[in-house]
């Protein structure tokens, strides 16, 4: 893309989406634009997919990729419908992307370490477990190794 905006909800990580490609970074407590061609969500939040449709232009694309806690309050269809919104899901992916992902990681073009923020040891599993669930942002993805 010619522009990759990261929309986050914390400053410290900016230099984390520079660093993986983004041409700009903003918090949703600062203006955003309304006229994307693409959005993607990762987050999984009902709050997140909403302001990531509010950011397209009438007729442009939203990739779900976070999944929500069940019951969540979502997006509104009158807005999608209105606004001609593309919206798209992703849960798990066809054997082709796996295959390209590999390739791409074969190629050295994607390196994921940068998200790894804990490293723990197989049997401190438990451990890893709670970690991941803690809600704490500090916690990015946890690594287990023999």
């Amino acid at each position: 893309p010619a522009e990759l905006l990261v929309v986050g909800t914390r400053d410290d990580r900016e230099a984390l989406s520079r660093r993986f490609g983004a041409t700009g970074f903003r918090t949703k407590d600062r203006p955003l634009p309304d006229d994307v061609d693409v959005v993607i969500e990762t987050a999984g939040s009902a709050d997140a997919a909403r302001t990531a449709a509010g950011l397209l232009r009438r007729g442009g694309r939203l990739v779900l990729t976070g999944i929500p806690a069940p019951g969540a309050d979502g997006l509104d269809p009158t807005d999608l419908v209105v606004r001609q919104l593309e919206v798209h899901t992703v849960f798990g992916a066809p054997p082709d992307a796996w295959a390209h992902t590999v390739r791409m990681f074969g190629a050295g073009l994607l390196d994921p370490l940068p998200l790894v923020t804990h490293e723990l040891p197989l049997a401190e599993f438990p451990d890893a477990i709670e970690l991941v669930g803690s809600g704490d942002p500090k916690v990015g993805k946890v690594l287990l190794r023999p």
